[in-house]
């Protein structure tokens, strides 16, 4: 039996998603699935990948007092190794950035909301 490596820092990529709170808004961004393989919903602000291209499927939530409104955005995004990405989203674009270098990898415009829902008052 061969003993398993476990993995460092420089040989895998880390994506988290985030929470943003804004007066009155919140905006969740939650990692659904790594190459169509479904995320635990408490753990799927952060995933551990292999570097390379992924599939990743996003839940783009944004939350006001009275308006709930929510999309998924599917990206094929190059992942490199030893590199943090981050989510981030406003009320119009969502945008994956490479924390460690700074720079922005790629941006997403969201037009059309696939669920829209008022809270009863």
């Amino acid at each position: 039996m061969y003993a398993r490596k476990k993995s460092s820092k420089e040989d895998i990529a880390v994506i988290k998603g985030s929470i943003t709170y804004l007066f009155f808004v919140i905006i969740n961004i939650y990692i659904r699935a790594i190459d169509g393989v479904e995320q635990r919903l408490l753990t799927s602000n952060k995933v551990e990948v292999r570097p390379g291209p992924h599939r990743v499927a996003i839940e783009y939530i944004l939350i006001t007092y009275s308006v709930k409104i929510s999309t998924n955005v599917d990206l094929l995004i190059n992942f490199e190794a030893g590199h943090e990405y981050k989510f981030k989203g406003n009320s119009s674009c969502l945008v994956v950035m490479d924390t460690t270098s700074g720079g922005v990898v790629a941006s997403y415009p969201l037009k059309q909301y696939t669920t829209f829902s008022l809270y009863s008052m």
